[in-house]
């Protein structure tokens, strides 16, 4: 078929469907609004539409065809040009807005969803938006060889929960202070309620405070969780210079609560109490045979109006069965994410964002069957060549999405810690073993302490579910994601 039967038969389905669309009744009034035709419209995550966005229609500016660059309305709209005949790229930008490009589009009426750019989570100087306070709520601590300690967590969208760094739950920012004579960094979301045990002499513990670092303003969901573990194994581990997160498989996590922080101001104070409910049910984990190279980390997940905070944090060894700790009203609409990656991997770098993970409720009676570890990407200026993974049969292959992150590097004391913020979006259609990346322009960088990161992962879910096209949106379905990324 040559291009003018293409173009032909295209204006010739777009004249059908504006000859035979229904009118669309204006609420609350009498009138009609005939709707607006062949339009492609951008909007944010939310809905709203997003206006004066550049819009490029194919590879680079000029091609497939002169002028394929347009500008969304108040609307957010563009027609669709008459031009535009097949499968080409659609490449969106705005201020304010993660640059999206979404792969084979074909032309359609369609809504095409863009993210918007958050600040910095990790960096303190760079992050504006501090929630601090103490933690209360623990009851009598008696001299009984338990240390109780609270952790501090902000809520996560079911849309970001596939993709979601474990590791990221316990803070990289710290608190100093002093035991047995020994300087020990402590995660700020961590308290130490006032407790004294005997560690052949007695000892006094007593950090009250925490504190969390928002994305943003706005009301967040946050949790205050009360947890217990052996106190010598605490101890030893503070002496030794293990981090807290080697620790989480002696914690007994009792007790809890959830509340609406509303942020407005660079830092805000917000004191919390760890005990509006206990923790009564357990689910259970089984994990899968995996290779002993591989760690795997599992977490119970309690809805807060749609923001999921952790119950319970464990390493769960190949072939075994834990019990995670969760409010009894979990029953329903609570989740278990478990993740696995490489044995020995650093908390930074592009390695430490290579790993399968699996999102399920609580409830569910299917296995944890994730899909397998890829191989890092092969990135030029042109394309991203990845590791296509077989799909496994009981899964549907949604999508494949990569981002493009600019990383800073950030030293605190002995830790190393990394920034990370979206510069580009790319989406495909399914599983695909190489993105064909648009002619742009990359961010530029201080080579002194940034890099540009590629993470590419292959989206999946259940088949039988309901099916999503690419994009934010289809976050919200997502079950399983592998994922890796490489450092241009």
């Amino acid at each position: 078929m040559d291009r003018m039967t293409k173009f032909l038969n295209i204006a010739l389905a777009q004249t059908l469907l504006a000859a035979t669309a229904a009118p669309a009744f204006a609420q609350n009034t009498g009138t009609f609004e005939v709707p607006a035709a062949f339009n492609l419209t951008v909007t944010d995550t939310l809905g709203a539409p997003v206006s004066g966005a550049d819009v490029m229609i194919g590879q680079a500016p000029n091609a497939p065809f002169t002028g394929n660059i347009f500008k969304t309305d108040q609307d957010g709209r563009i027609e669709l040009p008459a031009n535009w005949i097949d499968q080409q790229p659609i490449t969106i930008e705005s201020t304010g807005f993660v640059r999206t490009t979404y792969l084979e589009m074909t032309p359609a009426i369609t809504t095409l969803q863009i993210r918007r750019q958050i600040e910095a989570i990790h960096l303190a100087s760079a992050a504006p938006f501090e929630l601090k306070g103490n933690t209360s709520g623990f009851g009598t601590l008696k001299n009984d060889g338990i240390f109780d300690l609270g952790l501090v967590f902000q809520g996560v969208p079911r849309s970001a929960l596939s993709s979601v760094a474990l590791t990221s739950l316990i803070s990289s920012e710290v608190d100093h202070m002093t035991v047995l004579g020994q300087s020990v960094d402590v995660p700020s979301n961590i308290t130490l309620p006032a407790q004294t045990e005997s560690y052949i002499f007695p000892v006094r513990f007593d950090k009250p405070g925490y504190r969390l670092y928002l994305p943003s303003s706005g009301t967040w969901e946050v949790s205050a969780l009360h947890a217990r573990t052996p106190f010598k194994a605490a101890v030893d581990a503070m002496q030794s210079g293990k981090p807290f997160s080697d620790l989480v498989n002696t914690f007994e996590f009792v007790e809890g609560s959830v509340y609406e922080a509303n942020v407005t101001q660079p830092s805000q104070t917000l004191d919390l109490q760890v005990n509006a409910m206990r923790f009564t049910k357990s689910i259970k984990f089984t994990a899968p045979t995996y290779d002993p190279g591989l760690n795997l980390l599992a977490v119970s997940l309690a809805n807060s109006k749609g923001s999921y905070y952790p119950t319970d944090i464990k390493n769960v060894p190949s072939s075994t069965t834990v019990l995670l700790s969760a409010p009894a009203g979990t029953a329903t609409d609570g989740m278990v994410l478990a993740a696995y990656k490489k044995a020995g991997t650093k908390s930074v770098g592009a390695a430490s964002d290579q790993f399968s993970a699996v999102v399920l409720p609580n409830n569910e009676q299917r296995p944890f069957d994730p899909i397998r570890l890829v191989a890092p990407p092969i990135a030029s200026a042109t394309e991203l060549a990845l590791d296509l993974p077989a799909v496994p049969t009981e899964l549907n292959p949604i999508m494949t999405y990569a981002v493009l992150n600019l990383v800073t590097s950030i030293t605190q004391g002995k830790l190393k810690l990394e920034n990370k913020q979206p510069q580009w979006d790319v989406w495909a259609p399914s599983w695909v073993s190489k993105l064909t990346l648009p002619q742009t322009r990359l961010p530029t960088i201080d080579p002194s302490n940034q890099t540009l990161r590629w993470e590419a992962g292959f989206h999946a879910q259940f088949i039988g579910e309901k099916s999503l096209p690419p994009g934010p949106g289809a976050l919200e379905k997502i079950t399983h994601v592998s994922r890796s990324a490489v450092d241009l």
